[in-house]
This record gives structure tokens, C-alpha cells and sequence, in this order.
């Protein structure tokens, strides 16, 4: 994965979505089987990459909630990167509809 340029113009399959997943320091987030296990809730993702017939999210929408508690794993360039089939991403919102600036709970 070091060698890609640039992680946005990867091709990946027509279903899929690549998400950088984000660690805050907050109790809101991507629940993935890692996540539980530590009892973590704080993760979410941020698309970086999707596949032709994904046509419901964009470049850098949020998910929040996924279906699946495993995902493939990829390190790029110190970042986390995280390949789903879009039908396991249960909840996604646009960045404008996602708080980053206070704490919530789940």
C-alpha cells in the first residue's frame, strides 16, 4: 500500500468502500469487533475510496454504524484504512450532520 500515491485514485470493487478510520477521544463511533472487544466505541470512518455502483455515499461522508464486526485492514502513510462492502455500513452521515467539537454518549 506505501507505493500508491494516491490512496483516492485506487480502483476498488464496484460494491466496496474504503474508510480511514478516525480514534478520537470520544464515546460516539464505529463499532467494529476490535472496538468491542476493548470495549471502544469511539471509532468512526471516513470514505476515501468507493466503487462505481456506490451512488449513496461520497468522499468523505462519516460512517457511524457498521453491520459487520471485521474488516480488512491496510496501513497507508501511518493511517488505518478499512475496506467494506457498502451493504455493511448500517449508518452514514455527511460531514455537516457529524459534531467533531463535544463529547457524546453512545
Amino acid at each position: 500500500m506505501e507505493r500508491i500515491k494516491n490512496i483516492k485514485d485506487i480502483i476498488i470493487g464496484d460494491a466496496e468502500v474504503l474508510l480511514e478510520l478516525v480514534k478520537p477521544e470520544r464515546k460516539s463511533g464505529l463499532i467494529t469487533k476490535e472496538n468491542l472487544e476493548n470495549k471502544v466505541t469511539n471509532h468512526y470512518g471516513v470514505v476515501v475510496a468507493k466503487g462505481a455502483l456506490v451512488t449513496d455515499l461520497e468522499i468523505g461522508d462519516i460512517a457511524v454504524r457498521t453491520r459487520i464486526k471485521e474488516a480488512p485492514s491496510y496501513e497507508y502513510r501511518g493511517k488505518e484504512l478499512l475496506l467494506f462492502n457498502r451493504y455493511s455500513i448500517a449508518i452514514a452521515v455527511k460531514p455537516v450532520n457529524f459534531d467533531l467539537t463535544e463529547e457524546l454518549s453512545a
